[in-house]
């Protein structure tokens, strides 16, 4: 875990990389969504399941509308 807040660079970057994800993929808005949601400091995982037609199982783009589910670890 880190001690010290993302850095001014650090959160560009990683706005820069959320932007081309959401231009790709339609179910990372809802994924960002649901971590937002969690609380600070807890230990969560976040799955998404797509459906077995889906192209992304295959490397592609996905087309279709999977489940996200969020869990608390710690």
């Amino acid at each position: 875990m880190r001690e010290h807040p993302l850095s001014r660079r650090e959160r560009r970057q990683l706005a820069r990389v959320a932007i081309k994800a959401r231009r790709r993929q339609s179910y990372i808005a809802p994924v960002i969504e649901a971590g937002q949601s969690l609380p600070s400091g807890s230990l969560s995982i976040i799955e998404v399941r797509h459906d077995t037609w889906c192209p992304k199982l295959a490397g592609g783009i996905c087309r279709c509308e999977p489940e996200i589910e969020t869990r608390m670890v710690v």
